[in-house]
Order: C-alpha cells, then sequence, then structure tokens
C-alpha cells in the first residue's frame, strides 16, 4: 500500500494522540490502564502481550532504520519514495512511522500522513517482516486504529493495489481481503491510479476508507478534494497533471461504499 508538502496553517498531525519520540537508548514506559480508543499518554503506543506499538521520529535511530528495511523489501520500486524522502517527512513531523517491536526486533511499520484541510487520514504503508507475518500484528493495528478514527471522527484512506492489474495477483488479492476483513469498504467505481514514483508508468490502484461513515455512500465532490489533495501532497502533482485528471474524470455524485 501506497503515499508529501509542508503547508502552513493548521497541522492535522496536532490533532492525533500525543506519541513520544523512541532514540537510541529510550525504555519506553508502559501502562495499560487506557480505554480503547483513549489518547495515549506518555512514550507507549499500545501493548498486547510482548508485542509494543511506537512511534518514531528519530531518523538516525535503529528503528528508523529497521523500518526501512522492512519497507524497502516489502514494495516494488514504483510505489516507493526513496529513505531519504521519508526520513525529511518524519523528521519534520508531517509523516507518522508507526512500528511493532517483539521481543526488542522491529516486526511491523506502518506510515500515516495527515491530509490537510480533510477529516482523512492517509495510510501510506503498512508492512511485516516476513518472519513475523501470520501473527496477527497488522490486524492488531488496524484494530487499535479503528478505535482512534471512531473517538476523533476521522477517517483512514488507503491506496490499496488492485487486485484485478499487475503481475502479483495473489499477494495483491490477500492483501485486499485482509482489508476487507478489518472492516475497510471499497470506493466503488473510483479508478486511481497511483503516480510512478521510479520509472514512468503508473500503478492501478483502488481506494478504501476505514472505518468509513456509517451511511455507506459517500459525496463525488468530496473524493474529488481527497484524491486533489493526495496528488498535491504526497507527490507534488497539480490540478493539470494528467493522472489526477484520469482519477477524477470517471468519480460519480455519489460513491457507494462496497
Amino acid at each position: 500500500m501506497k503515499r508529501r508538502l509542508k503547508e502552513k496553517g493548521s497541522d492535522p498531525i496536532s490533532e492525533l494522540p500525543r506519541f513520544a519520540a523512541l532514540s537510541r537508548v529510550a525504555h519506553p514506559r508502559i501502562s495499560t490502564r487506557r480505554a480503547p480508543g483513549q489518547d495515549y499518554e506518555g512514550n507507549l503506543i499500545a501493548v498486547t502481550g510482548s508485542l509494543k506499538f511506537d512511534i518514531v521520529r528519530d531518523t538516525t535511530s535503529p528503528e528508523f532504520a529497521a523500518a526501512m528495511a522492512i519497507y524497502l523489501a516489502a514494495f516494488p520500486a514504483a510505489e516507493r519514495h526513496p529513505v531519504e524522502t521519508i526520513r525529511q517527512r518524519v523528521a519534520n513531523g508531517r509523516s507518522q512511522l508507526h512500528i511493532a517491536r517483539s521481543a526488542d526486533q522491529v516486526a511491523f511499520m506502518a506510515l500515516l500522513w495527515p491530509l490537510v484541510d480533510t477529516d482523512f487520514i492517509l495510510l501510506d504503508y503498512l508492512a511485516t517482516a516476513p518472519r513475523f507475518r501470520g501473527g496477527g500484528i497488522a490486524t492488531r493495528f488496524m484494530e487499535d486504529m479503528r478505535a482512534r478514527m471512531t473517538t476523533q471522527g476521522k477517517n483512514l484512506v488507503m491506496e490499496v493495489e488492485d487486485p484485478a492489474s499487475g503481475d502479483n495477483p495473489e499477494e495483491r488479492r490477500r492483501r485486499f481481503e485482509l482489508y476487507r476483513h478489518l472492516g475497510a469498504r471499497r470506493l466503488e467505481g473510483v479508478k486511481y491510479l497511483l503516480p510512478p514514483l521510479q520509472g514512468s508508468k503508473p500503478t492501478d490502484m483502488i481506494l478504501m476508507l476505514f472505518p468509513g461513515p456509517p451511511q455507506n455512500v459517500v459525496g463525488g465532490d468530496l473524493i474529488r478534494h481527497l484524491i486533489t489533495r493526495i496528488y498535491a501532497e504526497l507527490y507534488g502533482r497539480g490540478a493539470d497533471d494528467p493522472l489526477l485528471a484520469h482519477s477524477l474524470a470517471q468519480i460519480q455524485p455519489r460513491i457507494e461504499l462496497v
């Protein structure tokens, strides 16, 4: 799954629960006395058994390096930003890098990007290290995000590889079915192109919302604004971009969530 500009005005990240930075020597304080969906305090993000979810702010830390190794192994070059770009975005606070640690090893990474002037947060990337796959780490992360998004009146938006295209259909299908199982819903009929981050060929994607509005339908104007913000903030592409025009052209006045 995929993906950027420092903009003036209110910073949507400040509306998210407060997280403390990791460093090379930090030992996050552990507190399990919170109800699901409550804001976090101190350094702890979440603990489930021996699994600890934290956020990384120190881009010189071993945790950042380990998360980037998972990222590089999980996504094809055409869907990856350079690590240096991610480093800059995490360092300036626009992007949030979440990790899960198991037995002091980084097992999972996710990058979140709150979109300016919207109630949407892009789940930019999410991946689990190969040896930890099948352990339910991504599921636990998404369950926690569901509680937070519901409490804050926000939604995650996800760029998910279209299972009907590409040269890895089984992997794409599994990823899509995972999000469906967790409760994410697809924007029906929205043809979304991921701008190439390397090379010149865009990637066919679908957009999903999590957990999504209760009425199971959204207005086309909202989705046009959302896609335009993604293209501008994450890819530096303006209103005259042909890939953006292609993605916007087929959006209907009302879009069902399925």
